[in-house]
């Protein structure tokens, strides 16, 4: 006796429309930083990321497999201020355990390293992933600050909007 199991994606009429203030797309480094800020702030926020976790990128590329950024674990200085703006690799937090040298020695670090480290940074983020966006919007109204909202829709079909 076989069992088959079948998911159908179902359209957006049988969805709600979600709604956010702010939609980021994407949750590499770029998308992480602002969903961070807007957390901070306690803004209501979403990360829409295609892939099963963050930095997706770096799983790939580079090839080699190195970062060419450096991890300047060591300056010479005991001055934080001086040592961050050394970091090329680590995202803005006040939390020095969210440092990119937690996670490696290298001074050329590995690319999974960088993985690893945005993984560990988003965790306390609102980061959706496996949502592949497909199609984006603008839909006028009066009632939004700048006279019109944004339209987002995935792969499956379920809308979101953004204020």
């Amino acid at each position: 006796m076989h069992v088959f199991i079948v998911t159908l994606l179902l359209p957006s009429v049988f969805s709600q429309l979600i709604t956010h203030d702010y939609c980021v797309l994407g949750a590499g480094p770029g998308g992480l930083q602002i969903a961070k800020f807007l957390d901070e702030a306690g803004r209501d926020y979403i990360v829409f990321e295609r892939s099963q976790g963050p930095g997706s990128f770096f799983q790939h590329f580079p090839r080699h497999r190195k970062l060419i950024s450096i991890n300047k674990r060591f300056t010479g200085s005991k001055n934080k201020e001086f040592n961050f703006r050394h970091d090329w690799n680590s995202l803005l937090s006040q939390d020095e355990s969210l440092r990119f040298s937690q996670f490696s020695q290298d001074f050329f670090p590995y690319a999974d390293d960088m993985v690893r480290y945005l993984q560990n940074y988003s965790t306390a983020l609102n980061v959706l992933y496996g949502r592949d966006i497909k199609k984006v919007r603008m839909k006028s109204s009066p009632d939004a600050w700048n006279g019109h909202y944004f339209l987002l829709e995935d792969q499956t079909v379920q809308e979101y909007m953004c204020k």
